[in-house]
């Protein structure tokens, strides 16, 4: 895996964006929960069987209240509370596609990012969607959401950017 560097220095964030990690590590041990919004979840699932404009423009909208879990080596993995600050600099993972396009794998579970990881300890940051589609801007990296999933869906990056003019 690879890491990115918010990729033009700083993120751009433009709020400050906080989560109790301690709550989601409950959900990663032992029988994993899954707790995704019923309502994103069925487009989700319904883009992947059959995508068109008007299910990804309802998951754009759903995306806009949704905090995603994104891989990086600057979090703990210890529980507990961790702020990413308004212009901080975070490491996020990145993967490359089957054509050869970069992307961040995010995840709506933390059973979702337990099954991806599979092992290892690396930690993971939450994150409002729209903000993490603010610190990819301009990259040209993709986001897949659920990666591995049955309902995993990539966001392309002139999607996220398209929807970030409009905010």
């Amino acid at each position: 895996m690879k890491w990115l560097k918010r990729i033009f220095g700083k993120a751009r964030s433009t709020q400050t964006h906080s989560a109790e990690l301690a709550r989601n590590a409950e959900y990663v041990e032992g029988q994993l929960i899954d707790e995704l919004d019923p309502e994103l979840r069925k487009t989700l699932e319904q883009i992947a069987r059959h995508d068109t404009p008007e299910a990804r423009h309802k998951m754009l909208g759903l995306l806009k209240s949704t905090t995603l879990l994104v891989l990086s080596p600057d979090a703990s993995t210890e529980p507990g509370p961790r702020r990413i600050e308004r212009g901080e600099t975070v490491n996020l993972a990145i993967a490359e596609s089957t054509d050869g396009s970069d992307y961040v794998p995010a995840f709506t579970t933390p059973g979702l990012l337990h099954n991806y990881l599979q092992t290892g300890t690396l930690g993971y940051f939450p994150v409002d969607a729209i903000a993490l589609m603010e610190m990819l801007e301009g990259s040209q990296t993709n986001i897949v959401l659920d990666s591995g999933a049955a309902h995993s869906v990539t966001i392309r990056y002139e999607e996220f950017e398209e929807l970030l003019r409009y905010l």
